[in-house]
């Protein structure tokens, strides 16, 4: 009995060292020479330096990552920001007068823009957030939660 379990315990962290591996490869060949933010199984703030984020990827997988973007200057306009979360969670604080398109498909998550106030419609976008979302979330904000 206790080496069933003992073997079935070796075969599922070798399942998950296997998929994390292929997590890992897949993102780096997506994300290729842009900036890449990745987080498996744990957590991490972040505030990037200010000329980072012209083109950048997100991934998490089991994690969660808080994206600080409020000291970012954007030399192109609009950014790219493409995120991939499985079981996790992306939380981005942008500044209050940026303009957002995003444009996230979740499967079985969600996707909130909880910033406060109105921006310009007339404004051009200053940053994309494209990609997708599986059994986690995405949530914008413009300051840290109380």
């Amino acid at each position: 009995m206790i080496r069933r379990l003992f073997a079935i315990a070796v075969l599922g962290a070798a399942a998950k060292i296997a998929a994390l591996s292929m997590f890992r490869q897949q993102r780096i060949r997506y994300a290729g020479q842009r900036r890449h933010f990745l987080v498996t199984q744990g957590g991490a703030q972040l505030r990037p330096a200010p000329d980072e984020i012209a083109d950048a990827v997100v991934s998490v997988m089991m994690g969660g990552i808080v994206l600080d973007l409020r000291d970012t200057r954007l030399a192109q306009r609009p950014a790219r920001l493409d995120v991939l979360c499985v079981m996790g969670g992306i939380e981005l604080i942008v500044p209050a007068d940026w303009k957002l398109r995003i444009d996230v498909e979740p499967l079985m998550g969600g996707v909130n823009d909880a910033r406060s106030g109105s921006i310009d419609a007339e404004r051009p976008v200053d940053l994309i957030v494209s990609g997708r979302v599986v059994m986690g979330g995405v949530e914008t904000r413009d300051a840290w939660p109380r």
